[in-house]
């Protein structure tokens, strides 16, 4: 068996770029180091796809115990064919130099059929793709493969007691789709094994393909010589007359907060939905000072949430906040919001390039502001909500999580102070 030269992962890659194709392979210690939130993506996508195994159950799981052992997982795949499993879970082939995982390969009586799953909401041509590369490959290595689905969840489903795998997801056959993007795919096979060949890499310029349909890991290499535009006045970045006339609507004195979001892709309480916006902490900042809460993932944190919030808004009337303005009035229709964010111009550095750069530290890099505190160790909204979903109600977490609630109820009272002076 020869050797591969692409898999599922890399041909997608290099549908995006082919320069990016032959960095991963010729010169992987120029990548990038990996967001964490990548990571997160990564591990849900295993969550959601051991998960939809419960569609068919009973299969066999042909996963090696390491990626070297993929020849092993080919071998073992064909022999489950030839002995009559009927339910076979990643599913390993190989054809053209391309070797592929499947993540459900079903008998259906007249022929195999093939499921690729998928941890979004919704489909995309980069899944449409990637299902018409499977059909090529299990289809070259002479089976007979009789169609092929995307599995993925669907965002209305609400959970009762216990997930129902049958309600939780969406399986929409794609096989015409797949037939209709075989040449294409053949012919991308050709230009990137071609690619792989060459001494040096492709003279590819920088431009949309770095960013879509995924942040390319060659960011840093390929961008390292484009000239940085010049920093921008920070009052030229604000769209001052909105600013004005939402805060016109205000009574008294606000109160800045900031709720820890997170929206797991399996529902976890009864009655929430996949991706439902959801809270599970606060900091708010008030003229008595900054107050902070967690509450545990045991039982829906929403509900003593809301309940303790109530509380300690009383007297208070209005809020502000950055990028949950609409999370926030859902949960709290009584009080006035107002929304920094939205108030920041198309054109502000903060929708440019800035690389390694989170929303919390391109906030004070700008407008240049210096709230009370230090800036935590990095954290985003989602790689606190893994890290609360994981290992809270941990000290060290809980002391992580805090500090950087209330990092962010400072920075968006720091900003809005900013804004005042325009």
């Amino acid at each position: 068996m020869e050797k591969h030269l692409l898999s599922k992962s890399t041909f997608i890659r290099g549908n995006q770029c082919l320069k990016s194709l032959y960095l991963n392979k010729k010169r992987s210690f120029l990548r990038d180091r990996i967001p964490k939130e990548r990571l997160i993506v990564f591990q849900r996508g295993h969550q959601v796809g051991e998960l939809a195994q419960d569609l068919f159950p009973g299969g066999i799981n042909m996963s090696p115990g390491h990626p070297a052992a993929y020849k092993k997982a080919i071998i073992n795949t064909g022999e489950k064919i030839k002995e009559g499993f009927p339910v076979i879970y990643e599913a390993a082939f190989q054809h053209d130099q391309v070797m592929i995982y499947l993540d459900i390969l079903v008998h259906t009586g007249t022929g195999w059929h093939a499921y690729e799953v998928k941890s979004s909401g919704g489909i995309s041509e980069t899944y449409m793709m990637d299902a018409a590369l499977q059909y090529h490959v299990i289809k070259g290595t002479g089976l007979d493969i009789t169609g092929i689905s995307l599995v993925h969840i669907d965002k209305g489903y609400v959970l009762e007691d216990e997930i129902d795998p049958k309600g939780l997801f969406n399986i929409i056959d794609v096989t015409e789709e797949a037939l209709s993007r075989q040449d294409y795919v053949k012919d991308q096979i050709e230009r990137e094994k071609e690619a792989l060949t060459l001494e040096h890499s492709p003279k590819i310029d920088v431009g949309p393909q770095c960013r879509e349909p995924y942040d390319c890991d060659f960011l840093g290499h390929c961008w390292k010589n484009v000239p940085k535009p010049a920093k921008k006045d920070p009052s030229l970045q604000i769209d001052k007359d909105a600013f004005n006339n939402a805060s016109i609507n205000l009574a008294g004195n606000p109160a800045f907060i900031k709720l820890l979001p997170m929206r797991p892709a399996i529902p976890m309480y009864r009655g929430t939905h996949p991706y439902q916006q959801m809270a599970y902490g606060y900091a708010l900042k008030d003229g008595k000072g900054f107050r902070s809460s967690l509450y545990p993932h045991t039982t829906n944190p929403m509900d003593a949430l809301l309940s303790d919030l109530k509380t300690k808004l009383e007297g208070i009337t209005s809020l502000v906040c950055f990028g949950q303005g609409y999370l926030i009035r859902n949960l709290l229709p009584e009080v006035d919001v107002i929304d920094l964010k939205d108030m920041i111009l198309p054109e502000s550095e903060y929708y440019s390039e800035m690389k390694d750069k989170f929303d919390l530290e391109k906030l004070r890099v700008i407008f240049s502001l210096q709230p009370d505190d230090k800036l935590p160790d990095y954290l985003s909204d989602a790689v606190a909500e893994h890290y609360y979903l994981k290992e809270y109600p941990s000290e060290g977490i809980k002391d992580k999580l805090e500090a950087f609630e209330t990092s962010w109820a400072g920075t968006i009272e720091a900003l809005h102070s900013y804004m005042k002076t325009l």
